[in-house]
């Protein structure tokens, strides 16, 4: 695991999510409650900058509450959210790590960090 360049890609509450990836390498689960994406779901997925889930957990959630199950996309993000963005930052860092020093400052800050 890239602490340094991890720490570069959460940016806001680095600690947190390297201590919660850090129990993942260590035991291979990939269950860790995260109550931001329990109750914002696809709003914390965006927040994270994690589009493409965001988008299918928005679907997810919009199917869902047409037939009063919207909770099923709450309750994935809120158990699984933590390690769907240790699979997406991971596949950010490989894709980094081959830069030229240049160009990594300028792709960490359009990839890594929250949307607001």
């Amino acid at each position: 695991m890239n602490n340094k360049l991890l720490e570069q890609l959460i940016q806001k509450n680095s600690g947190y999510y390297l201590n919660v990836f850090q129990k993942f390498e260590q035991t291979g689960g990939k269950i860790s409650f995260n109550l931001s994406g329990f109750i914002f779901s696809f709003i914390w997925l965006f927040y994270r900058k994690m589009y493409t889930q965001a988008i299918i957990h928005c679907v997810i959630f919009i199917v869902g509450c047409i037939f009063d199950m919207g909770l099923i996309a709450s309750i994935s993000v809120g158990f699984f959210g933590n390690y769907m963005y240790y699979s997406h930052l991971n596949g950010h860092v490989e894709n980094i790590k081959s830069l030229s020093r240049n160009t990594k400052s300028e792709v960490i800050n359009q990839v890594g960090g929250t949307v607001w």
